[in-house]
This record gives C-alpha cells, sequence and structure tokens, in this order.
C-alpha cells in the first residue's frame, strides 16, 4: 500500500499509532460497558448457554498490539529536507522491503534485516504512486521474480527485479517497458496474481497489457476498461462523469473493485 505523506507525520508516526491503538481501545470498552442488559445476553457474538460466569470465557484481547518496530533509515530524513514536489512511503511484504519515493528517487531497504539503504535514481520524471506486481509467463527471463511499476507524472514504466539467493533485491537500471499517459494523472495501480496491471488516471481504469512479440522485440499499451460496448453506441449521450478513487482487486473471484468519488462501487470482472 502505497500513502503520500509528508516529513512530519513520518517522523511522529509511532506515536500516532500508540494513540490511535488506545483510542480504539478505550472506544470499544465504553461500547461494552454502556451496553444494555439485553445486548450483553445476546449480542456478544458468543452462545448465551456455552458459559455461566467470566471464568468460562478468556480474557479479551486487545485489537492491536506492538510486535515489532523498524525505524525509518536516518539518512532519509537529510533527503526530505530537500524534497521538491512529492513523498510517497508504502511497503513490499514479497519481498519483505519497506520503500520511500522522494520526487524523483526511490530508496529500498529490508524491514527484516539489517542491511543497507539502496537508492534508485533513474526515473526522469516525479513519482506519484508504486506497485509490486509478478511477471506475465513467458515475458521474461526467468530471473526476473517481479516487475516494479512506476507511476510518474507523465508515464507508466515497468522496470525488472531479481531477487538471488547470493545477489539479494537488484533493480534493472532500464525500463521494460512504458506508455505514456497523455496528460493524465495517475491515482492507483494494482495487479493480479497473474501478472495484469491495472491503473487509473482521471475518471478511467487502465489495464497496462505488455507482451513478447518474439523477433519484433517487446510491446505494450494502455487499454481503457471503463468503456463498454453500451457506452460506445450512446456516446451522444453526456456521460455523468464519476472519479475513481480506490481500487482493489479479490485474486479469489478474480474481480476488481472501484469505489467512486460518490460513493458506489463499480465491478469488473476479470476472467
Amino acid at each position: 500500500r502505497c500513502l503520500n505523506m509528508s516529513k512530519s507525520i513520518i517522523e511522529h508516526a509511532p506515536d500516532r499509532v500508540d494513540n490511535a491503538n488506545q483510542t480504539i481501545c478505550s472506544f470499544i470498552d465504553s461500547i461494552k460497558s454502556s451496553a444494555d442488559l439485553y445486548v450483553k445476553l445476546t449480542d456478544n457474538g458468543k452462545s448465551n448457554v456455552s458459559g455461566l460466569g467470566n471464568r468460562f470465557y478468556s480474557k479479551g484481547v486487545e485489537e492491536f498490539f506492538l510486535e515489532k518496530r523498524v525505524p525509518i533509515p536516518p539518512e532519509l530524513f537529510q533527503e526530505m529536507d530537500h524534497m521538491r514536489s512529492h513523498l510517497t512511503i508504502g511497503l513490499f511484504p514479497e519481498v519483505k522491503r519497506a520503500y520511500v519515493t522522494i520526487d524523483c528517487d526511490i530508496y529500498l531497504w529490508s524491514y527484516e534485516a539489517d542491511a543497507d539503504l539502496a537508492v534508485f535514481d533513474g526515473v526522469p520524471n516525479t513519482i506519484l504512486k508504486l506497485c509490486l506486481a509478478k511477471p506475465r509467463p513467458g515475458v521474461f527471463q526467468p530471473h526476473i521474480t517481479h516487475v516494479l511499476v512506476v507511476g510518474t507524472v507523465s508515464d507508466i514504466m515497468l522496470f525488472g527485479i531479481t531477487n538471488g539467493v547470493e545477489e539479494g533485491l537488484s533493480l534493472i537500471p532500464d525500463p521494460l517497458f512504458k506508455v505514456g499517459l497523455d496528460g493524465q494523472m495517475v491515482r492507483t495501480i494494482v495487479s493480479t496474481e497473474s501478472g495484469r496491471i491495472f491503473f487509473t488516471a482521471k475518471d478511467v481504469l487502465y489495464e497496462f497489457e505488455y507482451q513478447e512479440k518474439g523477433w519484433l522485440g517487446r510491446s505494450c499499451k494502455k487499454v481503457d476498461k471503463s468503456t463498454t460496448f453500451f457506452n460506445s453506441i450512446t456516446s451522444y449521450i453526456k456521460p455523468v462523469v464519476d472519479g475513481i478513487e480506490e481500487v482493489v482487486v479479490d485474486s479469489t473471484r478474480n474481480i476488481l473493485y472501484a469505489l467512486t468519488t460518490k460513493s458506489s462501487i463499480q465491478v469488473f470482472d476479470l476472467e
């Protein structure tokens, strides 16, 4: 998940997490203490005849608890002082890395091992979004285990990632694919288990399609997934613009859900 943050928010993040934990737990305790007898007897989520006293039930567990605190590398705070326009922060659990983007630079570090901070400065434009995706079958060599999808102010680029046992995580400097956004602003990027990549720009859901074309080389394009056959035959009717705020993929059902600015949910079948 990618978040847009300021430096001050990042510096005070640990305290904010602790305060949020205490606030939620206090709120839950308040609800329990103020509930009337009927709610306590019938709406506690457990069988009403399984136990006749507190000794039959385990003590409640906190909603949140601190497992481990991993600090942001101190070098990053120095770089944040020179930020010109945009900063994002997030996690890539698939490769056990945390990342920060500052303008057009990407910083990666392991949140499990005590490793050095890696810097990638091969992106020419300001970075807005990042997404880690699986490579599509049959397109890349086996040593490319993931692709890093980089959304900037002007284009979407795919970089190859290798993750060898001895070499560790490495980002291939030259983009494998690149497609322009034609003046649109990328808002969200997601991927599926099969390696399909979707992103939103303006009010449209796109798919980033790429393929290997043998001796002809590789090709890529963005495909509008929001426009249907019905929209095309009724184009003379002025459409109601409803921007897309958030996109998530349900891999078990192979469905993509899009939350719009008017709080409606659009469903896309990916079959």
